[in-house]
């Protein structure tokens, strides 16, 4: 979280955030959900993102209070095409923070899977080193003069 605290104090900085929102601003997208999602997952990371909530429910921190937050939430309520009001950008940031907890289980499990076939395919590889390395049955052929 020391991260965190860091961008949050950075943003404490009107020029940062002014170059924060520049660089939100030009992210576009083609309705509320897209758009949110964009803009979240330029600003937090799901391992980081599975920390908070927006109202910091659960035991979670709240992002709503958080300088990062609020400019995040007011480039989305910026937004023109589609216009975007604040109950929905709210809902939108919520669901993505939670998918986002779902999103880290999926790919540690996904990563687990991986890792598991990595040592599945090393293990065959051995296996078949080892069948190499064994001596050829030889043919008894009795020579008897």
């Amino acid at each position: 979280m020391d991260d965190f605290d860091s961008v949050n104090l950075k943003l404490q900085n009107k020029t940062t955030r002014k170059q924060l929102r520049i660089r939100l601003d030009s992210i576009g997208g083609k309705n509320v959900g897209d758009i949110v999602r964009k803009i979240c997952v330029f600003c937090l990371n799901k391992k980081f993102a599975r920390n908070f909530s927006w109202e910091g429910n659960r035991g979670n921190m709240c992002l709503k209070d958080t300088m990062l937050g609020k400019v995040m939430l007011g480039v989305i309520l910026k937004y023109e095409k589609p216009k975007i009001k604040s109950h929905e950008a709210i809902l939108a940031i919520q669901n993505w923070l939670k998918h986002a907890k779902d999103g880290m289980k999926a790919e540690l499990a996904a990563a687990a899977a991986a890792k598991k076939k990595e040592e599945n395919k090393n293990n065959e590889k051995e296996d078949d080193s080892e069948k190499d390395r064994r001596p050829l049955p030889s043919s008894s052929s009795d020579d008897e003069d």
